[in-house]
């Protein structure tokens, strides 16, 4: 197996990455992580040849992708009419 499981897919294909937490969202969960968990700096170093500030730059983006991909359900969902409690969302 990949050691870097998903962690690789942040670099090679993060569309993929919101596609999955778009799709736990969807779903209706409240939480979703960011596909870091397998993820080290020193991991992508190793199996992705990247520097120490590339790989500190791809675990952001790990953590972003999330990110983005919240906020783009929550003003999908704003748009629709929910409000924000009905999203579990603080006012």
């Amino acid at each position: 197996g990949d050691p870097l499981w998903s962690s690789r897919l942040i670099s090679s294909n993060p569309s993929a990455i919101q596609k999955v937490h778009e799709s736990f969202l969807e779903s209706g969960s409240d939480v979703i992580e960011s596909a870091t968990y397998q993820a080290s700096v020193s991991g992508f170093m190793q199996h992705l040849g990247l520097s120490e500030k590339d790989s500190i730059d791809l675990m952001r983006k790990g953590a972003q992708l999330a990110c983005q991909s919240r906020d783009a359900f929550c003003q999908n969902h704003l748009q629709q009419g929910l409000n924000r409690s009905q999203m579990h969302l603080p006012s």
